[in-house]
């Protein structure tokens, strides 16, 4: 049966973040199948993505006070309230601070469905009474949807140490990987950018502390004839990322690129030598999935959503011993990894995997039963 859905969560479709693109690859293809969608979005965000979306999926701005910790706040409230005079067969929320919400659509006799990223209320950027409310967004979202969507095994596992067996209520489904794509003018791209081909390692994500990235300059701080190349912008965490950067002062070779997209972050994807990331805390790590499908190799930190994706296809290090790092990019390195025989089909075995075809079909199966 097609649904009419509101989905509730996301700045916008014009923004880069996980959420953000989880959004855009499933509800085209749920626009596909004939599901009528209505996002909601802060207005102060909204910009020509969501402006070029589908026929049948509808991008609605809401206001809301640009106020870290307030705005999203408002804006969930915001769209909840509206979406409750539309009708809708299922609300979608994203992520634990809008969950708080769920449950007017719930008193409403409406069916909730909530996607769950990761913990939020852990990361360190979020003061006492953030961490609270993110922790009772999660609760009501347990409490309230009629099924929660796991980004990963290890995310489930954890959820259920704190709210104990609710299995039936939870559910995984993976993101998928877009195939990737190589600008025709890679080189010119990544020279502008002060690279050059299969030269330097890359890192992709928020400049924030459950990063480690810390951790990760160290090392190559001990290692200065090697080129870091650093993907990704601070989210309220600005000090954190001036921290990063003043580490790096002294080394050329540790480079920041800002948030990239599109064409420039292909370029710099698909020119790498090999992808590392020592994140503390996944809810599951699309950025190792998206460069084991450029064919890069990957150095992970060993953390349970590492270890559920990239399985025996990456090199794991302890995230809290810089030194571990070193030993395993001078191994990579020494033992010429970096387009071997097993690297090529890491990138098959990543794109039959994870595909987004197939988390849109298992999340439109979740929908229906959910409604039923």
């Amino acid at each position: 049966m097609n649904l009419r859905i509101a989905v509730i969560g996301l700045k916008s479709l014009s923004c880069v973040g996980g959420t953000e693109h989880y959004v855009r690859e499933l509800y085209s293809r749920l626009a596909d199948s004939g599901h009528h969608i209505t996002i909601y979005v802060q207005r102060r965000y909204h910009g020509e993505a969501d402006r070029r979306v589908h026929q049948n999926i509808e991008v609605i701005p809401l206001w809301s006070p640009p106020i870290k910790g307030i705005e999203t706040f408002v804006y969930a409230f915001h769209a909840s309230v509206k979406a409750l005079f539309g009708n809708f067969d299922l609300f979608h929320y994203q992520s634990l601070g809008p969950s708080a919400f769920s449950i007017l659509p719930r008193l409403c006799r409406r069916t909730v469905v909530t996607t769950i990223q990761s913990q939020d209320w852990s990361f360190s950027k979020w003061g006492p009474f953030a961490k609270c409310f993110l922790r009772y967004g999660e609760a009501q979202a347990v409490r309230n949807s009629a099924a929660i969507i796991c980004i990963s095994q290890a995310l489930k596992d954890d959820l259920l140490k704190t709210y104990g067996d609710t299995g039936k209520l939870l559910h995984v489904v993976h993101h998928g990987v877009t195939p990737p794509s190589t600008p025709i003018n890679s080189h010119k791209i990544i020279e502008a950018f002060g690279l050059t081909q299969r030269n330097y390692a890359l890192f992709v994500g928020r400049l924030v502390p459950e990063k480690n990235i810390e951790t990760l300059i160290g090392a190559f701080n001990t290692m200065p004839d090697l080129k870091l190349a650093l993907v990704g912008a601070p989210t309220y965490t600005e000090s954190y990322a001036l921290g990063l950067k003043q580490m790096a002062s002294s080394n050329r070779n540790i480079i920041f690129l800002g948030e990239l997209r599109g064409a420039d972050l292909a370029a710099v994807y698909s020119l790498a030598s090999f992808l590392i990331h020592p994140s503390l805390n996944e809810g599951l790590g699309l950025v190792v999935i998206e460069a084991m499908a450029y064919g890069l190799p990957v150095i992970l930190s060993d953390i349970p959503a590492h270890r559920e994706i990239a399985e025996t296809a990456a090199i794991y290090f302890d995230p809290s011993d810089s030194s571990a790092i070193c030993t395993n990019v001078h191994e990579l390195i020494r033992t010429n990894t970096t387009r071997s025989h097993n690297v090529t089909e890491t990138a098959r075995w990543a794109l039959s995997k994870y595909n987004w075809t197939e988390t849109a079909r298992a999340t439109e199966a979740i929908f229906t039963r959910a409604c039923s």
